[in-house]
């Protein structure tokens, strides 16, 4: 979809939830920078690598664009083991930092990489980075990892059905709206496309069948906007074996 497509078709949403962009990577996009600028409603912010040039970064857009009212930085630059050079990547968020953006820095807190996370931690802090952890999540060397709200919906043989309600919109990069991480990756049927004349019913509490195949970012633990711990990205009620 082009800059001006993701414009009108993010309007049409008309909701007061926040964006976050997101991918891959975003900033690859040939319209960010235009899309970003231009939704001037919606609080914004981004999930990024930052393999971009910050002069560019800098010249076509603005610390004010990335504000959302929460108690962590707009701008979250993910730390990948092995993949990113840390010391480069400090610099950029430091450069960043410095001419006023909110940013920092976070890195998934890996099971095999624990000790080299927290070396990193201390190093950032120690530089004024806010330089956060995330849990990790999924199936390694066959045990779960992750604190998940709800017993059983992950890795499941056998599925059972219930009622979920989201509190997040995930939309993939043609525009289709999926209530869900599990309905995005398993590639079910999108609930609305953005550029559909009428969008309706986003939000609202669905009948799913597919209660244990949930994708762990769906029912993990984490904390809200406001950093109290106990949100998840969806509710789920009513679990019962399928008919």
């Amino acid at each position: 979809m082009s800059g001006n497509e993701w414009i009108q078709g993010l309007r049409r949403l008309q909701t007061s939830l926040p964006l976050t962009f997101q991918g891959g990577e975003p900033t690859m996009h040939a319209g960010f920078y235009h899309i970003v600028n231009n939704l001037k409603e919606y609080d914004k912010d981004v999930l990024t690598n930052l393999e971009v040039s910050t002069a560019t970064f800098m010249r076509r857009t603005y610390p004010h664009v990335f504000k959302r009212d929460a108690k962590y930085a707009s701008i979250r630059v993910s730390y990948h083991h092995g993949q990113n050079n840390f010391y480069i990547l400090t610099r950029k968020v430091l450069e960043l930092q410095k001419a006023g953006y909110s940013i920092g820095i976070w890195e998934v807190d890996h099971p095999d990489y624990h000790p080299y996370v927290m070396r990193r931690k201390r190093a950032a802090e120690m530089l004024g980075i806010d330089y956060r952890t995330k849990e990790f999540l999924g199936l390694l060397r066959g045990e779960i990892y992750g604190t998940m709200k709800y017993e059983g919906a992950v890795g499941a043989i056998i599925p059972r059905r219930c009622t979920c309600t989201p509190s997040e919109l995930l939309i993939g990069p043609g525009g289709d709206i999926y209530r869900c991480h599990s309905e995005l990756y398993a590639g079910r049927d999108a609930l609305h496309n953005i550029m559909d004349e009428h969008v309706e019913n986003l939000g609202k509490s669905w009948r799913c069948e597919f209660y244990g195949k949930c994708n762990p970012c769906d029912i993990k633990v984490k904390n809200d906007r406001y950093q109290v711990m106990g949100h998840t990205s969806v509710e789920i009620k009513k679990v019962a074996k399928l008919q």
